[in-house]
């Protein structure tokens, strides 16, 4: 592996992160009708987040251009670096938003005061967020294996 493979490997991680904060801002669009700066906001970092992940290769050459293409000494593979890597960050999400979860189903259940629609909108994101930490733990394939297993 070399400075360029860690190069590629942040790079989708900061894309990774820039799409977790699209996720954040998407609920707010559709607060008290549509919000036309959160959707603008959302799309930007959309926008930024397809460029990072479509254009890996060519900004870490970039990132690396003048430097030495030495290899760095490891015995992982740029593919099990980036899967590791994605792993942890899905770990990080769950533990952060199963919790929240819980807390929302439990406020839902418990407060007349939090069943307005605002409330609920706003706490739609966690859904999403929760989506995607058991997409990035658990990987394509084993979540259509999962879906085949359900279909019978």
């Amino acid at each position: 592996m070399n400075i360029k493979d860690v190069a590629f490997v942040f790079c989708r991680f900061f894309a990774l992160y820039i799409f977790f904060s699209c996720l954040t801002i998407l609920p707010f669009v559709f607060m008290n009708g549509i919000n036309l700066d959160a959707l603008i906001s959302s799309l930007e970092f959309l926008l930024l987040f397809v460029l990072l992940w479509t254009k890996t290769d060519w900004i870490s050459e970039k990132i690396v251009s003048g430097r030495s293409d030495s290899d760095i000494k490891t015995n992982f593979t740029i593919q099990e670096l980036q899967n590791t890597g994605f792993i942890v960050i899905g770990m990080y999400i769950l533990a952060m938003y199963v919790p929240a979860m819980f807390s929302f189903i439990a406020d839902i259940i418990t407060d007349e005061r939090v069943r307005n629609t605002n409330y609920i909108i706003s706490r739609l994101g966690i859904f999403f967020k929760i989506i995607v930490g058991i997409f990035l733990v658990f990987g394509n394939n084993a979540i259509s294996r999962f879906i085949k297993k359900l279909r019978g």
